[in-house]
């Protein structure tokens, strides 16, 4: 309290204090509402803005872009690929799973070997003899079925037509082996699917369920299919808890909407590659196979 007093008494101020521009020596000598600054009383400058915000930020639309996440390869480039195993040997890499986004539009007719439909805008060809367009081929009649003797077989069990057109068709994949085939624990099929079209949830079959095995979902989306590439679906079953075989039946049913409606051919393959089906003797079985004939839908029965 001494201290305080002192003070006052050793730096007296005026009631109304220095004017602005005056001379001084301290804050407490300027007028209210001025401030001593580089000995002269200055009335204080408004701040300017604030620098923007950075709260919002990794929360943009793209976040492969300013998150390090990105929507459409989360396993990519937000961490170590995840491995399923199928209870035994086989390890498989889940690289991706989600459906890729629209690619740049740089490809050609002659890259995609297509002779008619379009590609980026480029003009590739049309059909004759009464043949129709579909993912860049030609084709004289439906095929509702890939292979009646292949082990894996693709086939149409429904298609809804009006005016003309195709609005919804509904695929079922079936194994169907020898009995001297050796069967498969764990299944990784990848299958094409038309450029027109979009997946709708998929069914999983009875030789999934009786084996207790079941379709990976996209961690993202929840949908049982995981992302093989552009327009591919990929269906991945196992189990990490037991080694059951999956024997003869339905492994999954799967519709598709069609965006936009037109008049060409719908086409549908199964890939043909190793590593289908694990352990590898269960894989072999399918070599040699034709299971990757295309299965395709017309507008007209």
């Amino acid at each position: 309290m001494v201290f305080s007093v002192l003070l006052w008494v050793a730096c007296p101020s005026t009631p109304e204090g220095l004017g602005e521009g005056e001379a001084c020596e301290s804050h407490n000598a300027c007028a209210t509402g001025l401030k001593c600054e580089n000995g002269t009383c200055t009335a204080p400058q408004p701040n300017p803005d604030p620098p923007p915000s950075k709260s919002d930020a990794g929360h943009a639309s793209h976040a492969s872009v300013d998150a390090g996440v990105s929507a459409s390869l989360p396993n990519i480039d937000a961490g170590p690929p995840l491995v399923a195993t199928d209870a035994g040997t086989a390890l498989i890499p889940l690289v991706d799973s989600g459906l890729n986004d629209t690619e740049d539009c740089t490809a050609t007719c002659t890259e995609r070997e297509w002779v008619c439909g379009q590609v980026c805008g480029e003009a590739c060809g049309t059909c004759t003899n009464g043949e129709l367009c579909g993912n860049g081929s030609c084709w004289s009649s439906q095929n509702e079925l890939n292979c009646d003797t292949c082990s894996l077989q693709l086939t149409l069990t429904q298609a809804t037509r009006v005016n003309g057109q195709i609005t919804n068709v509904t695929l079922a994949i079936d194994y169907a082996p020898t009995s001297l085939e050796p069967l498969p624990r764990l299944i990784d099929l990848y299958l094409n699917i038309d450029t027109t079209t979009q997946p709708l949830p998929v069914t999983e079959g009875d030789a999934l369920t009786q084996a207790n095995k079941n379709l990976s979902a996209d961690p993202q989306t929840g949908n049982l299919w995981l992302d093989g590439g552009a327009n591919t679906l990929r269906f991945l079953a196992f189990s990490a808890g037991n080694t059951n075989t999956i024997d003869a039946g339905r492994l999954l049913t799967i519709s598709f909407i069609v965006q936009p409606l037109h008049e060409q051919a719908l086409v549908f393959s199964l890939v043909k590659r190793e590593e289908n089906f694990a352990p590898p003797e269960a894989d072999q079985a399918l070599y040699g196979q034709n299971y990757d004939t295309a299965v395709v839908v017309f507008p007209n029965e």
